[in-house]
């Protein structure tokens, strides 16, 4: 990897031919430059990542606050008003 200007890093990278054609109409559609299409599919793949793990973490979580009693034991005040 070559390191280029402005925070970024020049990366080469290869594709099957199949998908040029896709890659070229995507380009077309969004009027974006092929690195902006690639950086946004990135960008986009990471979030996703980035759910599903959090998604995971949340499962496992909600398994133990339902089992936990002493994570559930505030849940009667749920309803409460404080600003009495």
């Amino acid at each position: 990897m070559k390191k280029s200007q402005n925070g970024y890093e020049r990366i080469t990278i290869s594709v099957p031919r199949s998908l040029v054609k896709e890659i070229e109409a995507l380009k077309a559609n969004y009027d974006v430059s092929k690195s902006e299409l690639f950086k946004i599919a990135l960008e986009k793949l990471s979030k996703d990542h980035q759910r599903k793990k959090l998604e995971s973490i949340a499962l496992k979580m909600k398994s133990e606050y339902e089992s936990n009693s002493e994570l559930t034991s505030f849940n009667s005040l749920d309803s409460e008003d404080f600003r009495k």
